[in-house]
């Protein structure tokens, strides 16, 4: 649903991010303040919200489909800076800047600079 999801290790990018708007190519490290946690079960409530998990006292959800992990951030503020770790294309990395300054983090030019330093060779 509407939310930032988040890994623990950079190699679950590649099992965690496979829903059908997901693409490979872009992997980062955010310093993130996830305030109260819900652990859920495996399968996680599809149908969770923002309001929901605010109505049950958490800010974030937890949840571990068996491959590790994931939060589930509603708030955008509530991530504090993102590093980008790896890309594979110049493509990628101009769309996540976008995406970032759209969410109010940093702006689409330093965005831009800071993801082409990732870009594979």
């Amino acid at each position: 649903g509407g939310a930032i999801y988040f890994a623990t290790d950079p190699k679950a990018t590649f099992t965690k991010a496979i829903g059908t708007n997901s693409h490979l190519g872009v992997i980062l490290k955010a310093h993130v303040n996830v305030g109260r946690v819900c652990k859920m079960a495996k399968t996680c409530d599809q149908s969770m919200t923002a309001a929901k998990a605010h109505s049950k006292g958490c800010d974030t959800i937890e949840f571990n489909p068996g491959d590790g992990p994931e939060y589930v951030v509603y708030d955008s503020r509530r991530v504090h800076s993102i590093y980008p770790v790896w890309t594979s294309d110049h493509q990628a990395a101009m769309t996540l800047s976008n995406e970032l300054a759209n969410l109010g983090i940093g702006n689409a030019e330093q965005n831009a600079r800071e993801i082409e330093k990732t870009v594979a060779k």
